[in-house]
Parts: structure tokens; sequence; C-alpha cells
């Protein structure tokens, strides 16, 4: 695995983190 590849999977980790954060925060107001 290249320098290049390991950040993408990094970034790549961090915006699904951050989706689901948001999506879990937006629940409530579903209900």
């Amino acid at each position: 695995m290249t320098k290049e590849e390991l950040i993408q999977k990094l970034q790549n980790i961090e915006w699904t983190d951050f989706e689901v954060k948001k999506a879990k925060a937006e629940l409530p107001k579903n209900i």
C-alpha cells in the first residue's frame, strides 16, 4: 500500500464516520 492509498483510506473512514454521526443526529427529528 502506498502512502497515497493510505491517506485515501483514512479520508474515506473519516467521511463515513461523519456521515454516520450526521445520520444519528437527524434520527430523532424523523421519528
